[in-house]
């Protein structure tokens, strides 16, 4: 049985967010293809080395979205 996204996305999010930078780890869309989207500070070429380009045949997309803070 293949992973779908949500499963691979669930076991790469713990590693993903060790990375100094990232601050988010979610599902979008590009196109109409489904993405894992990792959501970073800023974007790096730094970061860019550190994230592959696909997770188990799902690709990545990087987004910077700044630092996320609760209120």
């Amino acid at each position: 049985m293949e992973k779908t996204i949500e499963i691979v996305k669930k076991e790469y999010t713990a590693g993903l967010m060790q990375i100094k930078g990232v601050v988010g780890v979610g599902i979008g869309l590009s196109g109409k293809e489904k993405v894992i989207k990792v959501m970073v500070v800023e974007k790096s070429r730094k970061i860019t080395k550190k994230i592959p380009p696909q997770l188990e045949g799902f690709a990545t997309e990087i987004e910077a979205v700044g630092e996320i803070k609760a209120f």
